[in-house]
């Protein structure tokens, strides 16, 4: 809004109670109900169609890309890293991956193998990881993988109880990749069970 008013001036807008609702729970479905009447009609000023979510706003190009260099390359604070970790757990804890899902991902998969990365999308990327900080086990991961040829070791039935065990100890997934030689991605899968679903729980390690 503030940006509007900058641009029209004061003169183009007018302030109107519309209705007063003391209920607070109330309050924010009498206001999603004014701002959708408001749309049907077409006289509302709101550009977000909800009351609190920014869903369904068209960013513009230029709107993107500020948002897009404001980004880049900004280092996230420990809390802000903890956020994004817990909700992407959340999103994964209860989803059923069906076999139709693992069909298309596996699909999807095939379809990439031997694509050709152009020169534009390695700058992108490599330009998106400077100035990222890398903890102490995403490094001993890349060493890792260097020291196996450039590929991630690859994991063992007999390994995976002690994996899920670890995770249940509450061992981060870094520390436990960089141990075993893997990327977290990998122990993400294990954990959520997205891979090595077939080794039972209580398989021994040899």
């Amino acid at each position: 809004m503030q940006a509007a008013w900058d641009e029209h001036g004061e003169g183009s807008f007018r302030f109107d109670i519309v209705a007063e609702i003391k209920d607070r729970d109330q309050r924010r479905l009498v206001e999603q109900a004014l701002i959708d009447a408001g749309w049907a009609a077409g006289r509302a000023y709101n550009v977000s169609p909800g009351t609190v979510s920014s869903t369904g706003v068209p960013l513009s190009p230029e709107h993107r890309q500020a948002i897009s260099k404001a980004n880049k390359g900004a280092p996230k604070s420990p809390e802000h890293r903890a956020r994004l970790s817990e909700a992407h757990r959340a999103l994964w804890e209860d989803r059923e991956v069906t076999p139709e899902y693992r069909e298309r991902m596996a699909e999807m998969a095939r379809s990439r193998r031997g694509h050709e990365v152009s020169a534009e999308t390695r700058r992108k990327i490599r330009d998106a990881q400077k100035g990222r900080p890398k903890s102490p086990e995403h490094v001993a991961a890349m060493r890792a993988a260097k020291a196996a040829g450039g590929k991630p070791l690859k994991l063992t039935a007999g390994q995976i109880p002690e994996i899920r065990g670890r995770i249940a100890a509450g061992e981060s997934m870094p520390s436990i990749a960089a141990r075993f030689g893997v990327k977290p991605a990998s122990i993400s899968d294990i954990k959520h069970g997205r891979s090595w679903r077939h080794v039972p729980e209580d398989k021994e390690c040899p």
